[in-house]
Order: C-alpha cells, then sequence, then structure tokens
C-alpha cells in the first residue's frame, strides 16, 4: 500500500468527536505501510483536543487513521 501525498500546499483535517467523559488518555495513531521492513505498523500522531470536544490533527498525507484509549 502506498502513502497519499495531498497536492503540495494543501492538507487535511483528521478531527474525531469525543464523548464529555473521555478522559484524557486517547491518542490518533497512523497506519504507516513502511514500518517493521514493509510489513506496516502503527505510529502516534501528535494531536490537540478542542474545546469542542474533538481530538484533531492537521495532516498533509491520506491513509488510514483510528481513535485509541491507551
Amino acid at each position: 500500500a502506498q502513502v497519499s501525498i495531498l497536492p503540495v500546499g494543501e492538507s487535511l483535517q483528521i478531527a474525531f468527536g469525543l464523548p464529555e467523559e473521555t478522559e484524557d488518555n486517547v491518542t490518533i495513531l497512523y497506519w504507516l505501510p513502511t514500518l517493521n521492513s514493509g510489513q506496516g505498523g502503527w505510529t502516534e500522531l501528535a494531536a490537540q483536543r478542542s474545546a469542542e470536544g474533538y481530538l484533531a490533527l492537521e495532516t498533509f498525507f491520506g491513509g488510514t487513521f483510528i481513535l485509541v484509549a491507551h
């Protein structure tokens, strides 16, 4: 699988809505196909929690993103 790179100057925002009772132990993971000698693996991305109740990040590439509690 290839990582989809967006055109220069373009970005997209990934945002997950969080229930009010959600603790601070959540993060966004990204599936990076090049990890583990090309077998792929999850990597944690820096995300910020908004006052509106979202965990969000801005990225310059597409792919598979998941919200996890740890």
